[in-house]
């Protein structure tokens, strides 16, 4: 009974700082979830909010997630939206209760979650529970994370969380050499490939395929870290959870028991054993999710960024080097979610550029420089850290226009989003710097003493030139302006806000030297001196962060959109527009109607092609929201079955005259070569409800149908358009082409009275059909080949890998029962 008792205290030790942690963080979002409320994200509302909203309903009414939705870019692959996250295990809440709900929820899940798998990763490399706290503690909760959650990047917090839970399989992949664990990264990679932010799973990959290489020289080169070179703490004996009893002891590194006799053929086995672990996480990452990468991939091809990005276009929102200061002074530039925000005209840059996880923790990693030098995951992260700012600078940095030439690099845009494996980085070394703190090994008198007066020197210099300096203060804040300030009532705003964020760095400076100080008398326990440092770090970030989470009442929102009830309830089958700011984003999808414009960082190019034909506009592979439509008289606008125009600036909404309808026969094609297509719709001698225009095809040129003398008579009915289906009733007396118009994309199938015929794509961007003449049934469904071999794949490598896993457990067990 005893010992059941003592089993249960040391279990009940080792779970408690996760409990805390689950606790600390949910408090920090107490504000929203006891409003009532749901929480405020710009994008969110703009984008995530209607995206996850039209799912739920079309599940809720369906029983089955949608594949197509109509009420975007008059319709787009809703399944090749890697953003919808549809697949992702964690986002059942979006299946089981209101989107506004589940999004705080699954936000603050997401945060606890990210918390966790830190602590644990941390502990596995020998931290202590101190030092794992703080670490879980800032992955958790730090202005980073908290500056996209305000900016309502849903699919960025669904992929950031799991990074220390890869790198925590990966790192026990090598300590007890056991594929389990790397067919369990895999899954794990796969979770956050669905997640929907393939960005931050391409620098997760990036930054495990760095971890692998990193450990591979290890084995190749053990003198590095031998126990003459180790000064800091050494790795505890069974402080790295999971290694066999046989194994521990005072010092752990993985493949010690090989690196002694590290001979040309036990390299080559290691480096054999290294990189077929990392080529098994990342094919059964992308294998686990290929019941989304498959559609994604399909879409990819065929958007606006097919074949990569331009270089001006993926350095957008590089990282300036100015803005290095806000590792220290979070508002140095104010913070758009107190109004204060003067670095720009746009907010976004401030989300993205703010990579800020405290002023304690990083004293702390620059107190223990040494110490982190002369460990092994301590030089690591260091070098992590410093790899992700430099990527981070992008056009700034010298020698990007080499890295955009490197796979992978040319695809994304944002630079500054590698920030993320800063804040991870970080998050490690200020665990691992608390622990030389608390053991006291960084107050040697002299060293410490002498940072001590290094940062004392810098806050009060920063503090006597901003405040004993006004006007050389107030022309840097001039030059960092564009355009530059011409008002002295906001430039003295300016200088206030700067005056206010530099006075709070200099206070936070100096309780981190009150804490030096302590710690160097030997009557003040280290412990003591931790758990205050943990304690500044929390007051810090909820000083920085808390304006940021705020709630938001949806109702308001759809409130606003009463307006246009009418437009969504008409039950007609055409198409509507907002001309005009007066609606949020995305509106055809936040209130019910099959919308022409939208916002999406992947539209299909031939439909921006089409669009800015109809506006005048050249081509623009940067185009990420198509809400500039004016001239809406033309040929190719009225082909979008356009009825109904909501003007903004006259507040009023026009029905269309003249509409053209959503199918109808015509007899007679034309044959025009692909770069003459949108020019000839534009022109007058194009008739839409008369012609229907075929791109030539490498001599394969489709007969022409000309009408007869005999007099035509057509009928069409539509008796069904659904999100992924539609039904038509044709009758017709002559040979005719059936047009619809519905946009034109790979795994849309027609059945003529029950046979399946090939649909043609017409009018450069639309569906037709072939009918002979007679009655004829037709009925189109949405089954791309893409999602149905993805589910295929997906499913057999869960089925595939689970059972290795248990087969290898099996076997493990076996063996140590032998044994």
């Amino acid at each position: 009974m005893m010992d059941a008792v003592s089993q249960l205290k040391v279990n009940a030790r080792k779970i408690a700082p996760v409990f805390i942690l689950a606790f600390t963080v949910t408090t920090f979002f107490s504000k929203v979830i006891y409003s009532g409320k749901t929480l405020y994200g710009s994008d969110f509302l703009a984008y995530f909010y209607p995206l996850k909203a039209f799912i739920f309903d079309h599940f809720s009414i369906n029983g089955f997630v949608p594949l197509w939705n109509p009420f975007q870019f008059s319709g787009t692959p809703v399944i090749a939206n890697i953003q919808a996250s549809m697949f992702y295990p964690l986002g059942f809440l979006y299946y089981l209760m209101p989107t506004d709900a589940a999004y705080l929820y699954s936000t603050v899940l997401h945060s606890i979650l990210a918390a966790v798998f830190m602590y644990l990763f941390v502990r596995s490399v020998g931290t202590s529970k101190t030092g794992a706290f703080l670490s879980g503690l800032l992955f958790g909760f730090n202005g980073y994370l908290v500056a996209h959650i305000y900016a309502g990047h849903l699919s960025f917090v669904q992929n950031y969380i799991w990074i220390p839970l890869v790198f925590f399989l990966v790192h026990r992949f090598f300590l007890l050499r056991q594929w389990n664990y790397a067919l369990a990264g895999g899954l794990i990679l796969g979770v956050q490939i669905l997640g929907g932010f393939p960005q931050i799973a391409f620098y997760t990959i990036l930054a495990m395929l760095l971890f692998f290489c990193y450990e591979a020289g290890l084995f190749t080169h053990p003198h590095l870290f031998s126990r003459r070179h180790v000064k800091g703490h050494p790795i505890r004996a069974g402080a790295i959870q999971g290694i066999p009893s046989h194994r521990r002891n005072a010092e752990y590194t993985p493949g010690a028991e090989c690196a002694g006799n590290a001979d040309a053929p036990g390299q080559v086995r290691h480096l054999l054993f290294t990189g077929s672990g990392a080529v098994l996480i990342i094919i059964i990452g992308f294998s686990f999710s290929a019941i989304q990468v498959l559609p994604t991939y399909e879409f990819l091809q065929l958007s606006t960024r097919a074949g990569g990005i331009p270089y001006e276009f993926a350095v957008m929102d590089s990282l300036p080097p100015i803005n290095l200061i806000t590792l220290f002074i979070p508002d140095f530039f104010g913070n758009p979610a107190q109004g204060t925000f003067w670095a720009g005209e746009t907010t976004w840059q401030f989300w993205e550029f703010c990579a800020y996880v405290g002023l304690i923790p990083l004293l702390l990693v620059f107190m223990s420089i040494r110490q982190l030098m002369s460990d092994r995951m301590g030089l690591f992260f260091l070098f992590l850290a410093l790899v992700s700012v430099f990527l981070a600078f992008g056009k700034y940095n010298p020698i990007y226009p080499l890295i955009y030439r490197l796979p992978g690099f040319h695809s994304f845009r944002v630079p500054a989003q590698i920030l993320f494996l800063y804040i991870f980085s970080i998050s490690v070394l200020a665990g691992k710097a608390l622990d030389s703190v608390r053991d006291g090994a960084q107050f040697e008198k002299r060293r410490s003493h002498l940072f001590a007066a290094c940062v004392l020197f810098i806050a009060l210099a920063i503090l006597a030139w901003v405040r004993l300096a006004p006007l050389d203060l107030a022309g840097l804040l001039l030059r960092l302006t564009e355009p530059p300030i011409t008002d002295p009532n906001l430039l003295a705003r300016m200088c206030q806000i700067v005056d206010g964020a530099t006075l709070k760095f200099c206070a936070f400076a100096l309780a981190f030297l009150a804490a030096v100080y302590l710690g160097s008398k030997k009557s003040f326990g280290g412990s003591r001196i931790a758990c205050g440092l943990i304690g500044l770090c929390v007051i810090d970030l909820i000083s920085f962060c808390f304006p940021m989470l705020q709630p938001i009442d949806i109702q308001m929102i759809e409130e606003r959109g009463k307006t246009l009830t009418p437009i969504a309830e008409s039950n007609n089958l055409n198409r509507a527009m907002i001309m005009g700011p007066c609606f949020i984003g995305n509106a055809g999808l936040w209130y019910g109607f099959r919308d022409i414009q939208g916002y999406d960082p992947l539209i299909l190019k031939r439909y921006m092609e089409y669009i800015n034909c109809s506006q005048g506009l050249r081509p623009d592979p940067k185009v990420v929201n198509l809400h500039y439509v004016r001239d809406v008289r033309n040929n190719l606008i009225r082909m979008l079955n356009l009825e109904y125009v909501v003007d903004c600036g006259r507040q009023r909404i026009l029905k269309m005259q003249e509409v053209v309808p959503s199918a109808y026969l015509v007899h007679r094609s034309v044959i025009k070569a692909h770069d003459e297509v949108l020019g000839f719709m534009m022109s007058s001698d194009f008739s839409p409800l008369e012609q229907v225009v075929f791109e030539e095809k490498r001599g394969n040129m489709r007969e022409a149908l000309r009408r007869t003398g005999a007099e035509i008579r057509d009928q069409v009915q539509l008796s069904r358009k659904g999100s992924d289906d539609m039904k038509i009733r044709a009758q017709t007396n002559a040979p005719a082409y059936l047009v619809l118009g519905e946009i034109y994309y790979p795994g849309w199938k027609a059945f003529v009275d029950g046979n399946e015929k090939p649909l043609l794509r017409a009018d450069y961007l639309f569906r037709a059909l072939y009918l002979d003449p007679g009655t004829h049934l037709i009925r189109l469904c949405f089954s791309p080949q893409s999602f149905l071999l993805g589910a295929i794949i997906s499913l057999a490598c869960m089925v595939v890998v689970l059972s290795t896993m248990l087969c290898n457990r099996r076997r493990c067990g076996q063996g140590k029962g032998n044994d």
